[in-house]
């Protein structure tokens, strides 16, 4: 829109004020203001302030109109960066040669085996304590009856408030498996919850979908936390299973592998390879490595 005669005299003598602010200046603008004022129907205020002071709160306000358009920003890149991090998982992972040991930020310790994984979000502890488990890990829960513990596994969901238990959740394989040490824990499976004592063992089958509550010896459990493996007159069968437990493997045999012979031994410090070549001279088999799967063939036909 183009502007009168009696607008641009104002807008330059509102400039020549801010420049040099006489005191015939601010009377000349303030006449000419209440003319301008006049002629657009503009009722006036009896008190009024003086031009000087009305360029002055405009100027001020402009100034903090643009600070709070950068405190606006800077607020919403905090909020953006701070619900990526909430949205954000910390992941810690053990190596395929043995376990590893992490503290959370409640002081829980955990122990993972070999190839395990365990996530939790950067608020753990302040509103919930939840983690997630893929492979194989021991947990000695810090004991805080506010805020629950919760491990999920993806089949299955874990509560406690302080205990210590295993927990054998390898995606390759067919089982996720819970077993208590001390205290007490309920395991939510699909609709099926079992509470567990110590010495007991919840096996989910993930074929059939079925949940069962069994005994079991915590002893063989958490073997895979020492760093002997000892086998006395153990069937075969059992000494594999170890293994597969040990160093988070799918070990599967053919046919005319006879499961039933029974092996005695200790393997102190020794990696699987060195393992599986130590018992395939004694069991004349050959195996053979597949991403994290081995495959015995019997040489005995």
């Amino acid at each position: 829109m183009k502007k009168d005669k009696t607008q641009k005299r104002q807008e330059d003598a509102l400039w020549d004020l801010w420049d040099s602010p006489a005191e015939e200046d601010i009377l000349l603008v303030e006449e000419e203001l209440r003319a301008l004022h006049k002629k657009m129907g503009i009722r006036e205020n009896v008190h009024h302030r003086p031009a000087y002071q009305l360029v002055a709160s405009v100027s001020v306000a402009a100034v903090l109109a643009v600070v709070c358009g950068i405190l606006s920003v800077r607020l919403y890149q905090g909020t953006h960066l701070r619900d990526e991090l909430l949205a954000s998982q910390f992941t810690v992972s053990a190596g395929v040669d043995g376990p590893s040991s992490v503290t959370l930020p409640d002081g829980t310790k955990v122990l993972l085996n070999a190839r395990s994984t365990l996530s939790y979000s950067p608020d753990f502890g302040i509103s919930a304590r939840e983690v997630s488990l893929t492979g194989q890990g021991y947990f000695d829960v810090t004991k805080d009856a506010s805020k629950k513990f919760v491990v999920s596994t993806g089949n299955m969901s874990i509560t406690v408030h302080g205990t210590k238990f295993n927990v054998y959740a390898y995606p390759e394989r067919s089982i996720d498996e819970v077993s208590l040490v001390e205290g007490s824990v309920s395991v939510l499976s699909g609709r099926n919850e079992l509470h567990m004592k110590p010495g007991e063992k919840v096996v989910y089958d993930k074929s059939s979908g079925n949940t069962s509550l069994t005994k079991t010896d915590n002893a063989r459990e958490t073997a895979w936390m020492s760093p002997d493996i000892t086998f006395t007159h153990a069937p075969l069968s059992e000494v594999f299973d170890v293994l597969q437990r040990r160093f988070g493997v799918t070990i599967v045999a053919d046919e005319n592998m006879d499961f039933k012979d029974r092996y005695t031994g200790n393997f102190t410090g020794r990696r699987l390879p060195e393992i599986l070549s130590i018992l395939k001279m004694h069991y004349h088999f050959q195996y053979q490595t597949t991403d994290n799967t081995i495959t015995l063939t019997s040489n005995e036909k």
